[in-house]
């Protein structure tokens, strides 16, 4: 999907259509405004819960003290796994602390797979693709949707409650799918406080 189209998506999502008749020139510029930082966020978001942008990268590890040390991807959101010496280990046998990943395991080389937060889209094109597919798309453009929702129709609380509660659902539904079946326990984000998978 483009990033024209997760514009489209969001201005459908509010209702506001792409045609800009159905609201003033001051809130369309406001809107257009705010839909940036809207999509970062929301993405990130999205990112971060459902692991949408994995990537693959070699880091090499250095001695530091009692641990061994790599700087880690500048867009890393959470470990998937390491390979290191035709061995798989768990990302739990890694703490990411600020901008390095540390480790005690014997480890020099390793290939690690990791989900990453998606690129910022402050500079891009309509015409530009982004890094996740449509049903990940369709989550951001909700997200994005719900944080725009005050600036285009300030005080509706009603209608950021329909767009927080369509955002929650397809959130549940789709970590349910990524997951294989296997969350069985989802508690509402919005009601809840958090989800739990």
């Amino acid at each position: 999907m483009t990033y024209g189209k997760l514009k489209e998506k969001i201005l459908v999502s509010l209702g506001l259509g792409t045609d800009g008749a159905a609201y003033s020139d001051d809130i369309a510029a406001d809107v257009e405004t705010a839909m940036p930082e809207a999509i970062n966020s929301a993405a990130r978001n999205v990112s971060a819960i459902l692991g949408c942008v994995k990537k693959r990268e070699t880091i090499t590890f250095n001695a530091s003290g009692e641990y061994k040390v790599a700087a880690c991807p500048q867009e890393l959101c959470s470990l998937v796994s390491v390979y290191s010496g035709g061995k798989r280990y768990a990302p739990q046998c890694f703490d990411i602390i600020g901008s390095d990943i540390l480790t005690v395991v014997d480890v020099t080389a390793a290939e690690i797979v990791y989900t990453a937060y998606p690129e910022s889209v402050d500079d891009a094109e309509d015409t530009d693709e982004l890094e996740y597919g449509d049903v990940y798309a369709d989550a951001v453009a909700l997200g994005a949707a719900m944080t725009l929702c005050p600036v285009a129709y300030p005080g509706d609380y009603n209608r950021y409650l329909t767009l927080a509660t369509e955002y929650d659902a397809l959130m549940a539904n789709t970590a349910i799918s990524s997951y294989g079946g296997r969350a069985y326990n989802v508690q509402n984000s919005l009601f809840g406080g958090r989800r739990i998978i």
